[in-house]
This record gives structure tokens, C-alpha cells and sequence, in this order.
């Protein structure tokens, strides 16, 4: 039973990587580019003949793992599973 949950919750924690934060990350990349093209476009409005932005706090854009890392973080999981059972045997 207790191998079930952590398969179950593991698969959770992966589809979440991959998924929701992944795409979080495009969105970051978008709304980045747009809050550059809004300053540049309130600073024109203002004042066309200056060409200053004005500098925010970006939002972080790399946010969850490639299906690749992934696959390769579960195969790492279960080996240094395997490997802890068997050096601390119960």
C-alpha cells in the first residue's frame, strides 16, 4: 500500500514539472514581453523624444523540467531507491 501512495504521489510531483510549471514559464515569457512593450509605449506617450525604460523586476522564466529530465530524475529515483533497500536492509 505504501508503494502505491509514493507511485501515485510521484506522479503527481511529474506531472506538475512538466506541466503546470512549464507552462507557467512560457506565460512568464510572455507577460515579460509585454510589460517591455508597455513601458516603452507609456514612455513614448509621455515624452516621444526620450527613450528611456523604466526597469522592473522580470518574472522568472525557467520554471519546470523538459519531459527528458524528467524520465531521467523517476530513473534516478528508483535506482537510489533500489540501492537504499538494499544497503539498509529493514
Amino acid at each position: 500500500m505504501t508503494f502505491v501512495i509514493c507511485v501515485v504521489v510521484s506522479l503527481i510531483v511529474m506531472h506538475d514539472a512538466t506541466g503546470v510549471r512549464r507552462h507557467t514559464g512560457y506565460h512568464a515569457e510572455v507577460l515579460n514581453k509585454l510589460l517591455v512593450d508597455f513601458n516603452r509605449l507609456i514612455d513614448t506617450l509621455k515624452n516621444p523624444n526620450i527613450k528611456k525604460t523604466e526597469s522592473r523586476e522580470k518574472l522568472k522564466e525557467l520554471l519546470g523540467h523538459q519531459p527528458t529530465e524528467v524520465f531521467f530524475g523517476a530513473i534516478t529515483g528508483i535506482i537510489v531507491g533500489v540501492l537504499t533497500y538494499y544497503v539498509y536492509p529493514f
